[in-house]
């Protein structure tokens, strides 16, 4: 149907068919009527069509038509009447339009039935009055339904046609054919449905008549749920302010009493800085105390009562030492600056030792000790920390142990960690002090006076040494005990592995040697400037001594005068003055010094070609691991804490002059010129000549084109010179060097790789394997590869027997 024709001559144009209500999509023919409307012949009857309003009403058997099928073009428009032919099968039909001014039925409409999930129920048992008007009233769980309605009419109802809308759900009619509105998942809320009934003869809408739906939500979304929510929201909130407002008391007490505890932690450590200052500053003059009577103790002439009280001065120093050594390792642990060295250590070996220490103190005090331990219980650990736990809780158990009482010591090796108990019967701990045992703000508070005969007096660090140094080996400690009864303290240590860092700065001599002494007392012996610059010779060998003290350097001067030159120095600047001079054999030399410190002399001599070879010893109150590996990166041969044994000085610089003398002879001899390589001496040019045919030939080991003429030309010489050289050399022809280093690599490949025989051959240069083979077999007593790899990588099981637990050893002593 053309509609609107544009200004270009085009026309809009628009197709109908059933959809849009047509009965039938057959027209045999179409006739326009006086008012612009079409009258449309099909094969179910004849219709009218209104263009402007898009309607169509259907004239058939229900409308009492009696044709109803009709023939192609046949009709006719009488343009008088007018009146409007159609000729059928069955005869001919004419349509003559005139007024009609009956008046118009419209019928009601009823709502009949109500279908809920394809069950029928009375629509009437859901109606509920809205005020004055009815409302269907359905739950949440009823929201898949279907409501049926229908018109009374009965002069038009053939052509009657139903549509619906549900406004607040859809804005669309919709068409129905079954009298029946259907919808599926409709949520709750409030609806309107709306039907509408046209009776097919005017396009208006005839009748129309609603009613209202209600679908009712969920209880947890009703009314009385949301102000249920609203009041748990509130108390959440209510609930959160108030939990924000504890946590935030909570908080302000935490922070004053994190400023308490730190105010009482700077206190403390106030206390160890203070210690631990003042201990350095004692090494040097106690030195000078522990020194003399070494000398007074050495001298023939000394008689029994100055030796006595020699020994004993003696005794009271190392005494002195060991407590103040115990303050400086706390410190050392507090600050971080503790360094262990793992490495194995024999457990039952150290029992033995550290126990005889202890036998004659349980002898004095009628005290029973043992120790129980297997045979030969070896364990990676640090020696130097685990001694220190052993003895502080042996001496701790002592300490504590009335006399008559018994003390157990046990080492085992439970679930692959350590254990070690250290048993005492005696007054025992309450159980409110023993979190506090191993208390570093505690300790200082808590010195006692020992009772046990032969037992110096405590300071109360031993046991929070032992604390931390258990930590730092990832161990931990723990405590049982019965009042008046017994107490036990359980030492695990887990399993590590070896420490390759581990330095042995000093030379391996008996820790007995090795006394520390830190304490802090003027004194002058002699006069103050005698004999501090004597520079008279007196032996072929000299020793210049550089320190700020002159009472050390009069001591030092004192041990070493009888077999050496002693120059001595009070700072560095004045050491390098007397090197310009006249250089010395060795040189001795403090870290603490005014003008220049002996680290920064020990990097100047190492850095000056005249000075560089001149042995070095440091001689420090500085003993912290850190310090002592300073000194040796600056360039020291030996650092020596201070204080320090005499007999283990002197041996020290003997050693230190006799390597220096040995290293002269050496140098100024022919053997410099020889190396040794392979049990024999060669010469250096030759060795490096050597190492240089090794290594291309070890570059080009797969090239199988790789010749003689090839390695002399890499080493850049002829190839009768090369021949001549492995001749001089004593070696192989180079041919045959070079099939040695071949078969050498394949060896190594057959150990130390998963590659086939084939991948081997291929990879050493050989392209023949009978002459692999036989090559091979040649330099390896006949076996093959296959043979050589079976019989070289055996695996070795030696290492995996265990210790029988039942080897322990017993030592009482009573």
């Amino acid at each position: 149907i053309r509609f609107e024709m544009h200004p270009d001559g085009s026309y809009d144009y628009k197709n109908y068919n059933e959809n849009d209500g047509l009965p039938n999509n057959t027209i045999h023919g179409i006739l326009e009527g006086s008012e612009g409307e079409l009258w449309l012949s099909t094969n179910t009857g004849i219709v009218l069509f209104d263009p402007l309003k898009e309607t169509f009403r259907s004239f058939n058997q229900k409308t009492g038509l009696k044709i109803i099928e009709f023939s192609d073009n046949a009709y006719y428009k009488d343009e008088i009447q007018p009146v409007y032919f159609f000729g059928g099968v069955d005869g001919v039909v004419w349509i003559k339009t005139e007024e009609n001014y009956r008046k118009r039925y419209f019928p009601d409409i009823y709502f009949t039935k109500l279908r809920i999930f394809n069950k029928d129920y009375n629509i009437h048992d859901f109606e509920k009055m809205e005020g004055k008007e009815p409302c269907i009233e359905l739950n949440h769980e009823q929201n898949f339904f279907a409501i049926s309605f229908v018109a009374m009419d009965f002069i038009n109802g053939e052509n009657s046609r139903y549509s619906y809308k549900l406004e607040n759900f859809s804005d669309i009619w919709m068409d129905t054919p079954s009298n029946e509105a259907q919808f599926t998942n409709i949520p709750p809320g409030n609806y309107i449905l709306k039907v509408r009934y046209n009776d097919g003869i005017a396009d208006d809408e005839n009748q129309m008549k609603s009613i209202r739906i209600v679908i009712l939500p969920p209880w947890y979304a009703s009314v009385a749920a949301m102000v249920i929510y609203l009041l748990l929201v509130v108390g959440a909130l209510f609930l959160i302010y108030w939990y924000l407002k504890i946590k935030y008391e909570r908080k302000k007490k935490k922070i004053a009493g994190q400023l308490a505890e730190k105010y009482k932690e700077e206190m403390y450590e106030g206390k160890l800085r203070f210690f631990t200052n003042i201990t350095h500053e004692f090494c040097t003059p106690l030195t000078l105390i522990y020194g003399p009577c070494e000398r007074i103790l050495s001298h023939d002439g000394s008689d029994s009562f100055v030796r006595k009280y020699a020994r004993m001065i003696k005794s009271n120093t190392e005494r002195l030492n060991s407590l103040i050594q115990e303050v400086i390792d706390f410190r050392r642990l507090e600050t971080g600056n503790k360094t262990i060295h793992i490495k194995p250590l024999n457990i039952s070996l150290l029992m033995i030792d550290i126990v005889d220490s202890f036998n004659e103190l349980s002898e004095q005090n009628n005290i029973v000790f043992q120790v129980q331990a297997g045979l030969d219980v070896v364990w990676n650990t640090d020696s130097g920390c685990f001694t220190k736990i052993l003895n502080n809780l042996i001496s701790n158990a002592f300490k504590y142990t009335p006399a008559g009482g018994k003390i157990i010591v046990s080492v085992s090796i439970e679930n692959d960690t350590l254990q070690l108990k250290v048993y005492n019967t005696g007054k025992g701990i309450r159980k409110d002090d023993i979190p506090l045992m191993f208390n570093r703000y505690s300790v200082l508070d808590n010195i006692q006076e020992n009772t046990i005969k032969g037992l110096s007096s405590r300071n109360g660090l031993g046991l929070a040494i032992c604390h931390s140094m258990t930590e730092l080996l990832r161990g931990k400690i723990e405590v049982e005990s019965e009042l008046n009864d017994y107490t036990r303290f359980i030492v695990s240590l887990p399993r590590l592995e070896p420490n390759e860092n581990a330095l042995g700065i000093s030379p391996d001599i008996p820790e007995e040697s090795k006394t520390r002494i830190c304490l802090k007392e003027d004194i002058l012996v002699g006069s103050e400037e005698e004999n501090l610059y004597d520079d008279h010779k007196k032996h072929d060998i000299r020793i210049l001594v550089v320190d700020d003290n002159k009472e050390l350097l009069w001591m030092i001067k004192e041990i070493l005068s009888d077999e050496y030159t002693v120059v001595t120095a009070t700072d560095g600047e004045k050491g390098l003055q007397f090197l310009k001079e006249s250089p010395p054999d060795l040189i001795i030399t403090d870290i603490m010094m005014p003008n220049l410190d002996g680290i920064s002399l020990t990097r100047q001599l190492r850095q000056n070609r005249h000075t560089m070879h001149i042995p070095l010893v440091i001689l420090s109150a500085k003993n912290a691991i850190d310090e002592q590996i300073e000194g040796i990166e600056s360039g020291a041969d030996v650092y020596i804490p201070k204080p320090f044994d005499a007999q283990y000085l002197k041996t020290v610089i003997k050693h230190l002059i006799k390597n220096r003398k040995n290293m002269e002879t050496y140098y100024n001899s022919s053997a410099s010129a020889f190396d040794f390589s392979k049990g024999r001496l060669i010469r250096k040019e030759d060795k490096l000549f050597l190492q240089a045919a090794i290594r291309i030939i070890d570059d080009n080991i797969d090239n199988t084109g790789f010749l003689p003429g090839d390695l002399a030309s890499a080493l850049q010489v002829s190839v009768r010179n090369l021949y001549r050289k492995f001749k001089e050399l004593d070696l192989p022809s180079p041919k045959d060097f070079i099939k040695e280093q071949r078969i050498a690599h394949t060896a190594k490949l057959l150990l130390t790789t998963t590659l086939t025989i084939q991948e081997i051959m291929y990879k050493t240069g050989f392209t023949n394997r009978s002459h692999f083979y036989k090559e091979f077999a040649k330099y390896y007593n006949n076996q093959t590869p296959k043979d050589y790899r079976k019989s070289n990588k055996l695996k070795d099981d030696s290492m995996s027997k265990s210790v029988s637990s039942e080897n322990t050893i017993s030592q009482e002593s009573v």
